[in-house]
């Protein structure tokens, strides 16, 4: 688009008279996606088109893997010092990082060609002033993705001695170690002052998030009594390897059953050993305490250790189950954010974290751990006596029982017994969701406490997902690219309807269907496997939306209809008969 002829523009308005955010396809390609309007609602959305030919007062970038490029630019005279050229029509500077992104004109070089072969090009320039990204010049909005190329011009200057092959700077094709995941794949036009601002302070107070949080700001200190030994946080290797073998013997009397003996045993193998020696028997003689359930001996043993290892991680991390398990969310949380303090990188801290707020928010007898008197780490072994035995204690027939119990033991069951709804229920899935007036829903539990501890992990992105465009163009690529042959020996089903590519392999599961194209929604093609021995006996394979699943036959789910209605009585009366025994 030329400044003279404007190309049409999709402009939202947030209040009723400015223009606050223009949001622009180029050449039939969508500078930024639908979750961008999103992300800025306020009730009703207003939309208009018209056009534009005046450059921005600042520019969003989001989507690329070079974190530097992402965050907000802000139209300044060019820095000249950094940008190494002074032919600069419009020139953008990032608010925090020192990158660049302009409008330069070509040096008066006959051998010189810009990106697209016109008078002008955009660029994207790094702190360092190297010229990274290219754009065909000729409009006053750039696109955004794979309608920029990495440029490789010689010493990495913005001007001077073009790439030696490909004057232009952008390699025919694309080379083999540019990484299309470095493109702006969101670029945001902002043509309202007050806007760029806003998202200046924005950014910089997400920025101040991040910093905050890795130092651990805000974050429960750990205190240590006059009995502190040593605030290291693991104990030396040569320790560790002196209790291994009462350890070991431990854990064979554990197995066996002899439960008793191996607490005795780890009680006596405190006599005589170091101060670290007798922490680290302390912690497992803590943990074992922990599953038989024994929760306040468990704490007292535990404290005793951290009472002189405060900062040990391990004991830390049995202290923080140990509360989980027995039910007190507040606690465990405490301990949790105590490892965070110490180690961003613990194994697992985020899910241990939102175990312990998803337990908070639940009704007790929601709390399926605790209905069952499980702990986190349950055998399904374990799963299936505490059911059986806790079905007959609460069961509405016998004293003290109810039906509320019954079934929230029931429930409780279901889920921890199902992988699926297990994770669903630990990350706290199925929890309802507010849902704001705009129609969208509030994050996940998980999510809110990932973000609310973890926010490096979440870039600036204050027009929603950054990565509907390159999704896009990754899917077109996709469907461009024909499949292969059918193998040979394909189990049968529906599936050969509406996906190709399919072959079976062999995998620790067992037969592995795998199909490259499956048809789905919109008839985008998709890959999808399953595992063929997952299917009962009598199924076929179907395809659900671009999904592999097993489906019965549609003669068999007929006759399974008519033969069901016919036994409904009959069945409902043999169970309860069953359970009256049972009891």
């Amino acid at each position: 688009m030329s400044r003279e002829h404007s190309r049409v523009f999709h402009c939202l308005f947030l209040c009723p008279v400015q223009w606050v955010l223009l949001i622009a396809w180029v050449d039939g390609q969508h500078m930024q996606g639908g979750g961008a309007v999103g992300a800025h609602t306020g009730g009703a959305r207003m939309r208009r088109y018209g056009s534009v030919s005046q450059y921005p007062y600042g520019f969003f970038i989001g989507g690329s893997s070079l974190t530097e490029m992402n965050g907000v630019y802000i139209k300044q005279n060019p820095d000249e010092a950094a940008l190494k050229h002074h032919n600069w029509e419009v020139a953008f500077k990032h608010d925090l990082s020192g990158w660049w992104i302009g409008v330069a004109h070509a040096p008066t070089n006959a051998a010189y060609e810009t990106v697209g072969g016109g008078r002008n090009e955009w660029l994207l320039v790094d702190a360092a002033g190297t010229a990274r990204f290219g754009h065909p010049g000729e409009t006053v909005i750039p696109g955004a993705g794979t309608r920029w190329g990495h440029l490789h011009r010689d010493g990495g200057s913005t001007f001077g001695h073009p790439h030696p092959e490909n004057p232009s700077a952008l390699a025919e094709g694309v080379d083999a170690a540019d990484d299309e995941d470095e493109l702006p794949w969101q670029l945001i036009y902002i043509g309202d002052p007050s806007m760029v601002e806003r998202l200046r302070r924005q950014g910089r107070h997400h920025q101040e998030t991040v910093a905050m949080a890795i130092e651990g700001v805000n974050l429960p200190e750990i205190s240590g009594s006059t009995n502190v030994v040593s605030w290291e946080h693991a104990p030396p290797g040569d320790i560790t390897t002196k209790v291994q073998a009462d350890l070991a013997r431990i854990d064979e009397m554990w197995l066996e059953g002899q439960h008793d003996a191996a607490l005795q045993t780890l009680t006596d193998a405190e006599t005589g050993a170091s101060s670290w020696e007798s922490a680290i028997l302390t912690v497992a003689k803590a943990d074992r305490l922990r599953m038989l359930r024994q929760f306040s001996l468990a704490v007292e043993a535990i404290n005793i250790a951290l009472s002189a290892f405060p900062a040990f991680k391990q004991a830390l991390h049995v202290a923080g189950t140990i509360h989980l398990d027995a039910g007190d969310a507040d606690a465990s949380t405490r301990i949790w954010s105590q490892v965070l303090k110490l180690d961003r990188d613990y194994p697992h801290l985020c899910e241990w974290l939102a175990r312990a707020a998803v337990d908070k928010r639940r009704e007790p007898n929601q709390r399926y751990f605790q209905v069952l008197e499980l702990n986190h780490d349950f055998s399904d072994e374990e799963l299936k006596k505490a059911y059986r035995r806790l079905s007959r204690v609460v069961h509405p027939d016998r004293e003290g029982g109810s039906t509320a119990a019954f079934e929230a033991v029931a429930a409780a069951y279901k889920t921890l017994g199902d992988p699926v709804a297990k994770l669903e229920y630990i990350r706290g899935d199925d929890i309802p969701r507010v849902k704001h007036y705009d129609g969208n829903q509030e994050p996940s539990v998980y999510e809110q406490i990932e973000r609310k501890y973890f926010p490096e992990r979440f870039g600036f992105l204050p027009f929603g997902d950054p990565f509907e465009t390159k999704r896009h163009v990754q899917q077109e690529r996709w469907n461009r690219v024909p499949p292969a042959p059918n193998g040979e020996n394909l189990p049968v089903g529906t599936y050969l309807q509406s996906c190709q590519g399919c072959s079976v392999n062999q995998s620790t599961a067992g037969k592995l269907l795998t199909c490259t194209h499956c048809r789905g929604t919109r008839a985008s093609r998709v890959e999808s496997a399953i595992a063929v021995d997952d299917c009962e006996e009598g199924d076929v394979i179907g395809n659900m939306d671009g999904q592999l699943v097993c489906e019965r036959p549609v003669a068999a789910v007929e006759d399974a209809s008519i033969q069901s209605t016919a036994n409904d009585d009959t069945d409902i009366n043999v169970e309860a008969g069953a359970l009256r025994e049972d009891l």
